[in-house]
C-alpha cells in the first residue's frame, strides 16, 4: 500500500468517525491552527491532519533519541509540534538554540517533488548530500528531502556552525544527521 493508498484511507476512517455521534459544533477539528498548536510530543489525533504518521516522525522517539546523541544533550528534549496548512512542524528548544524539523504533505508524488524545487530555490539548497537521493543541503544548517508526497526540512541554522555534539559537527551536519534519521523513519511508508 502507498502512502498515498494509506493517507485516503485514514481521510476515510476520520471522516467515518467525525460523523458519528457528533453535530458540527462538537466534531474535531481536521487541522490545527497555529494557535491550536500541540506542545510536547506527538499531537493527539483530533489536532493532526490525515497523513499524521509519517508526517509526525520528527516528533517521535527515534528522532527525539538522536538529537539528544547528535548534540550530547543530558536529556530526550521534548519537542513543540504544529499542524498548519498540510505541514506538521516539530521544534526542539535546545540549549544551543532551536532546531526546526517540518514535513509537509502533498497531494502526489509530482506535487512533492515541485515543492521540494521551490524550498531548494528559496534556501539555496543546491548541494545533494551524499548517499541521499532527493536530499539537498544548504550550507547554511538546512537540509530539503522528498519521499513520496513528502518534502522535509531540517533546519539547524539558529545552532552554533560548528563544534555541535560529541562529534563536533557543523550545523550543516546535525541536519544531515537528522534528515537521514527521518527518512529511515519512513522506510516501509510508500
Amino acid at each position: 500500500m502507498t502512502t498515498r493508498d494509506q493517507l485516503i484511507s485514514l481521510v476515510a476512517v476520520l471522516l467515518a468517525v467525525a460523523g458519528c455521534g457528533s453535530t458540527a459544533a462538537d466534531a474535531p477539528s481536521v487541522a490545527a491552527t497555529p494557535e491550536q498548536s500541540v506542545t510536547g510530543g506527538t499531537p493527539s489525533p483530533q489536532d493532526s491532519p490525515p497523513a499524521a504518521a509519517a508526517a509526525e516522525t520528527p516528533c517521535g522517539d527515534a528522532v527525539r533519541g538522536q538529537v539528544q546523541e547528535t548534540l550530547g544533550l543530558d536529556s530526550v528534549p521534548t519537542p513543540g509540534s504544529a499542524w498548519a496548512d498540510n505541514r506538521y512542524t516539530c521544534t526542539y528548544q535546545t540549549p544551543m538554540g532551536p532546531l526546526v524539523l517540518s514535513v509537509t504533505v502533498e497531494a502526489t508524488d509530482a506535487a512533492a517533488q515541485d515543492h521540494l524545487e521551490t524550498l531548494r530555490t528559496e534556501l539555496r539548497a543546491t548541494n545533494p548530500v551524499s548517499g541521499r537521493q532527493d536530499a539537498y543541503k544548504n550550507g547554511g544548517g538546512v537540509v530539503v528531502a522528498h519521499r513520496d508526497n513528502l518534502v522535509l526540512s531540517v533546519d539547524a541554522s539558529a545552532l552554533p556552525p560548528e563544534h555541535l555534539g560529541p562529534d563536533h559537527q557543523s550545523d550543516t551536519g546535525v541536519a544531515i544527521v537528522l534528515a537521514t534519521g527521518v527518512l529511515d523513519g519512513w522506510t516501509g511508508h510508500g
